[in-house]
């Protein structure tokens, strides 16, 4: 099964240094839970950003992307969630990475993840999982 951690704060200055890195070890971690596929989430000033990949949280926290991004996190984001995934279903690439992203930006944007298989999923997206 996969494997969600997550970081919030109420501070209206948002996330520390501390709790991102707090939150990157919950990742590594989780890597117990899955190591298919590790993605994360953020939000910045109402828009959903992501990170993801086909690989394990120990090789995705090591990415020269991910440094990049937390900095974005601490200075823009109030919450941070990711997912490890193990792959119950479907094969093992960047299309069956958590997270989803379904709907228009200038509308409205939904960010998903989920922990299991969820099996009337194929009016939301053409994934496997």
């Amino acid at each position: 099964m996969c494997g969600i951690v997550g970081v919030k704060t109420k501070r209206k200055n948002g996330l520390f240094n501390s709790d991102l890195d707090i939150f990157s070890d919950m990742l590594f971690a989780d890597q117990l839970r899955g190591s298919h596929g590790t993605g994360i989430f953020w939000d910045e000033f109402g828009d959903s950003k992501y990170l993801k990949g086909p690989m394990p949280s120990s090789s995705f926290l090591r990415s020269k992307e991910y440094p990049e991004v937390v900095k974005d996190i601490v200075r823009l984001g109030n919450f941070v969630i990711g997912h490890n995934r193990h792959a119950t279903k479907g094969e093992i690439n960047f299309n069956n990475t958590h997270p989803f992203q379904e709907g228009d930006i200038k509308r409205r944007q939904i960010t998903l993840i989920h922990n299991g298989t969820l099996h009337s999923h194929r009016h939301k997206k053409k994934v496997d999982v």
